[in-house]
């Protein structure tokens, strides 16, 4: 899978599970998850930027 289809599974991940957090009484759980999604994002963002920047 290259760095633009992970991202865009990651992207839909996040929304997922944004769209399930509850307004309240917010599990830790979910919000780890949130976060690890979120980092592992920006990790391949940061990955994809860099492969910009070598190409050009």
């Amino acid at each position: 899978m290259d760095l633009k289809s992970q991202m865009k599974e990651l992207e839909v991940q996040i929304k997922e599970l944004e769209n399930n957090l509850p307004a309240h009484s917010t599990p830790p759980a979910m919000i780890i998850k949130l976060e690890e999604l979120e980092e592992k994002l920006a990790k391949l963002v940061d990955e994809f930027s860099g492969e910009d920047h070598a190409a050009a």
